[in-house]
C-alpha cells in the first residue's frame, strides 16, 4: 500500500526575528489549525533565531524551521530557495518580505505549479501614486508597474493587512483586480482584566501616575520625535507633571541614518525639564502585554504606517489609543469611540488630545472598554486565522 502523501505549506517570512512579534505569534496559531487540517507548516526566517521562546513555540505547534542565509551572494540564496522548494514539494507557499524573494518564490512556484501567495504589511511609499509619476521618470514608474503585476500575475491571491495598503498596491499597479484581498493580523484576546498597581507593582512601574506607553522601532516614520516634542507641549503648556512616557522598542537597523535619529532623540530629551523621570526606555521586551496592562493610554505617532498591531495589543489591554491619521491607523482607531485620531506630524494636536486623556480617568475607561470590544469583535487572532485558511482554499 502506497503511503500517503504529505501536504506541507511553506511560510516564508523573510526577517531575522529580535523580538517575538505579533506575526510570529498569528503564525504559529496559523500552523496549529493547519496542523489539524493535514497541513504541515515549515517557516522559513532569514540567518539565525535568537529567541529560544519562539523557536519552542514553532516546535510545540509541530512545524519546522529552516534558515536562510541572506549573506550570501543572490546567485546563492536562489539556488537555496530552489533547493528548499524541492526538498519539500510543498502544496502552498505564501511568502511575506522581501520583495526580492517574493518573486524569485513567485517565478518558481509558477514553473513547479505550487499556489503562491503573497502579503504587503506596511505602506512602500510615502506618497501617493500621482506624486510618485510627477517625481520620478517614465522608465522607473513603469518598472515598479510592471512589478507589481507581475507579482500579481504569478499569485493566487495577494494578502494586504490594511485598506490602506491595498490601495497603495492597487493605485501603484495600476489595477484594481480581486487577486489583492484584505486580510488582517489579529491579536490573542485576553479577556482577564490584570490589575494596574500588581503589575506596575512587578515592573516596578510609578504607582500614582498616568502611564503613557508606545511600542515601536526606533526609526524616523515611528515619529518618537513627535511624541517627544508633544511631551515638552505637556509640561509646559498643559502643566502635566504626573505622567510618565514608556517607550518600548529598538533599533531596526543598526545604519548611520538609525544611529543619527537615536542621537536626535536623545538631544530632543535633554530639552525637557527631568527628562529621566518623563521618559522610561525599556527597549525590546517580550512581555508587552504585562507593560500595557500596567498603563493607562497607548499612543502611535508615525509618518507611515501599514496596520500596527500593538495599537491592537493596547485594544486587548482595554486602553484606549492616540494615533495619526495615517495608513491603517484609522481602521483601528474609531476616533472618539476607542482613541483619538490626530494629524501626523502635529505634536500640538498630539499634546492636546493626550492631555485630554491624561485628565479624564472616567473617559479613558470609557474608551478602553470600547477598543477591547472592538479587538475581540475585528481582529481576534482565531478569526483572521480561520479567514486566512479560507482563503488558501482549504476546508
Amino acid at each position: 500500500m502506497s503511503k500517503k502523501k504529505q501536504k506541507t505549506i511553506m511560510h516564508f517570512l523573510c526577517y531575522k526575528p529580535s523580538v517575538y512579534s505579533a506575526l510570529d505569534r498569528f503564525t504559529i496559531a496559523l500552523c496549529i489549525e493547519l496542523k489539524k487540517k493535514g497541513y504541515t507548516s515549515i517557516i522559513i526566517f532569514n540567518d539565525e533565531i535568537c529567541l529560544k521562546e519562539l523557536r519552542i513555540d514553532i516546535l510545540k505547534a509541530e512545524a519546522k524551521i529552516e534558515l536562510l542565509n541572506t549573506r550570501q551572494s543572490k546567485i546563492k540564496i536562489i539556488k537555496d530557495l530552489r533547493n528548499l522548494l524541492k526538498k519539500y514539494k510543498p502544496e502552498i507557499v505564501h511568502s511575506h518580505f522581501e520583495f526580492y524573494i517574493k518573486t524569485i518564490l513567485a517565478l518558481f512556484c509558477y514553473i513547479y505549479r505550487i499556489r503562491f501567495y503573497f502579503s504587503n504589511h506596511s505602506l512602500k511609499f510615502s506618497m501617493t501614486a500621482e506624486d510618485y509619476r510627477k517625481q520620478n521618470n517614465i522608465l522607473k514608474v513603469y518598472r515598479w508597474k510592471f512589478y507589481l503585476k507581475l507579482l500579481l500575475f504569478l499569485c493566487e491571491r495577494s494578502f494586504c493587512v490594511s485598506e490602506a495598503v491595498r490601495k497603495e498596491f492597487s493605485d501603484f499597479a495600476g489595477t484594481k483586480t480581486k487577486k489583492l484581498q484584505l486580510q488582517y493580523l489579529g491579536v490573542r484576546i485576553n479577556s482577564e482584566v490584570q490589575a494596574k498597581e500588581t503589575q506596575r507593582r512587578k515592573l516596578n512601574l510609578s504607582l500614582n501616575k498616568v502611564l503613557v506607553v508606545n511600542i515601536s522601532a526606533i526609526d524616523f516614520v515611528k515619529g518618537i520625535d513627535i511624541l517627544i516634542k508633544a511631551a515638552r507641549i505637556l509640561r509646559e503648556k498643559h502643566k502635566q507633571k504626573s505622567i510618565q512616557i514608556i517607550h518600548i522598542g529598538g533599533l531596526r537597523l543598526d545604519n548611520d541614518s538609525a544611529l543619527r535619529y537615536e542621537n536626535e532623540l536623545k538631544n530632543l530629551q535633554e530639552k525637557l525639564v527631568d527628562y529621566n523621570e518623563y521618559f522610561i526606555w525599556l527597549g525590546k521586551r517580550n512581555d508587552v502585554y504585562n507593560i500595557l496592562s500596567a498603563c493607562d493610554i497607548y499612543v502611535h505617532p508615525a509618518r507611515m504606517e501599514g496596520l500596527p498591531t500593538t495599537i491592537m495589543e493596547a485594544f486587548s489591554a482595554r486602553l484606549p489609543a492616540v494615533g495619526t491619521r495615517v495608513g491603517g491607523i484609522p481602521e483601528i482607531i474609531e476616533d472618539g469611540v476607542c482613541g483619538i485620531l490626530v494629524d501626523p506630524e502635529n505634536e500640538i494636536q498630539l499634546a492636546d488630545a493626550l492631555n485630554y486623556l491624561i485628565s479624564n480617568e472616567p473617559l479613558r475607561r470609557k474608551m478602553g472598554y470600547q477598543a477591547f470590544v472592538a479587538v475581540k469583535d475585528k481582529w481576534n487572532m482565531e478569526v483572521q486565522v480561520a479567514k486566512l485558511i479560507e482563503a488558501y482554499g482549504i476546508y
